[in-house]
């Protein structure tokens, strides 16, 4: 029995972005488009723009950790908001919250074929119970 798209999108968000090689391969359509909107306007992105922006990320990051608030499905279309927290190389005893997501994401063949994301940077003031700028742990 193949997976449904809320479990895909599920198992995507628990893959370690920084270290799994194959996480394009496995979660990405070759014709994948994203459109995100975040601080700097609108990026739009595809399969190789993907990648780069995934090994930039690899490149400045030592952790990377999402925790997921919401998660909705609805045939072939999947909607989650979630926060990514960050370490730096620099200072890896403090998690830094570095953004929340709006996503939503379609689904063909088992694959993400579109995405639509809006993002905005993290504030003192995070909706997960307490401070979200910097957690010490």
């Amino acid at each position: 029995m193949s997976k449904s798209s809320r479990e895909i999108i599920r198992d995507f968000y628990q893959r370690d972005l920084l270290n799994d090689n194959q996480l394009i391969k496995d979660f990405f359509h070759k014709d994948i488009s994203i459109y995100w909107n975040g601080s700097e306007g609108l990026t739009i992105m595809n399969i190789n723009d993907l990648e780069s922006f995934i090994n930039s990320i690899k490149k400045s990051y030592a952790e990377l950790r999402v925790e997921i608030s919401h998660l909705l499905a609805q045939r072939n279309f999947v909607t989650l908001r979630h926060n990514y927290y960050v370490r730096t190389y620099e200072n890896i005893d403090e998690e830094i919250g570095v953004a929340h997501f709006m996503a939503i994401w379609e689904l063909k063949d088992g694959k993400i074929i579109r995405g639509h994301l809006i993002t905005q940077p993290a504030s003192k003031n995070g909706d997960f119970g307490k401070g979200y700028e910097a957690v010490k742990i």
